[in-house]
């Protein structure tokens, strides 16, 4: 989750050829070593991890892609576990050639923000690294292990450097670090402006509910009963109140590709929100008409109409 992308391109064996003007995909390449799957918990949709015999003999460069390069780049095949796939645009060396083994699951490798790509991995016997990261799955408190891992790799080579070690979480939280100052500086004005409508709204409703006080009163006097006046005074409200919201959710279905860009893993026309923003502005928009009008029927019908 470090957002940097390591991209090469890529010519699949049998492939339908591109238009003359139609570029050669670049496809992000990672490298690992065989237990790389299961220690980061990625599973396979078909075929198989690395083992301790690919890439070692001339003839058996192994690869394993993910779903999205399978459906990009292999589609034309029924099953893309066998298909061998080239490191480059000019092949100069057939023995280059190297054999899907296996096909994961789409992961988000660069970035959980970012969009998922076609990529693949190819195993460290047949491509080495001057740098790397070790993943290591942990069963309980870390710190005992990371002194084990030091006194492993120090007696390997004491000169060997590590550096940078933090648990997933931590990484996690680093590469969202910048989305997530937006998120909350979004959320704050959001919030400032929910308070702002619903303080408008229950301002201009219960202003309007409150110029029918003499009309209240008349109906009163004449022998309406308390709780029919209140029932219409409400109900005559919320017929305006549901128009609003009807257009209100309209617009906000228009505009909500405005913003499904700067959201992860949340749809920007999540039901819930726009369920619970109604609801909000609903109850908002009932006390803002019952109030008013129970304060109005419960006056003495002489003393409102002397009063005005």
């Amino acid at each position: 989750l470090s957002g940097s992308h390591q991209g090469s391109f890529f010519m699949v064996d049998g492939a339908p050829a591109r238009a003359e003007d139609e570029a050669n995909p670049v496809v992000l390449n990672r490298t690992v070593s065989p237990s790389y799957f299961e220690t980061a918990g990625i599973e396979f949709a078909a075929g198989r991890a690395f083992d301790d015999f690919d890439g070692r003999e001339d003839g058996s460069l192994a690869v394993i892609v993910n779903e999205r390069f399978v459906e990009t780049h292999l589609s034309h095949l029924d099953t893309p576990v066998g298909a061998r796939i080239y490191n480059g645009t000019d092949i100069a060396d057939d023995s280059q050639w190297m054999t899907v083994v296996g096909v994961t699951r789409n992961v988000k490798h660069y970035g959980i923000d970012q969009v998922m790509r076609p990529g693949l991995y190819q195993t460290t016997r047949q491509n080495p690294l001057r740098g790397f990261s070790v993943a290591l799955r942990v069963r309980g408190e870390s710190e005992g292990v990371l002194a084990q891992a030091r006194t492993i790799t120090a007696d390997m080579d004491s000169e060997l450097p590590i550096f940078n070690i933090r648990h997933m979480s931590e990484q996690v939280d680093n590469s969202l670090f910048t989305r997530r100052a937006m998120s909350w500086l979004i959320g704050a004005f959001s919030t400032v402006a929910l308070l702002l409508a619903m303080a408008g709204l229950y301002g201009v409703i219960s202003f309007s509910v409150g110029q029918r006080t003499r009309e209240i009163s008349v109906r009163m006097a004449m022998g309406a009963q308390k709780q029919d006046v209140l029932r219409q005074i409400v109900q005559q409200g919320m017929v305006l109140v549901a128009m609003g919201v009807v257009a209100g959710l309209v617009i906000s279905r228009a505009g909500a590709s405005l913003v499904s860009g700067m959201l992860v893993g949340v749809d920007a026309t999540d039901p819930a929100v726009y369920a619970g923003g109604t609801l909000l502005l609903l109850i908002v928009a009932g006390a803002a008409n019952y109030l008013p009008a129970r304060r109005a029927a419960s006056l003495d019908p002489a003393q409102a109409l002397r009063g005005d």
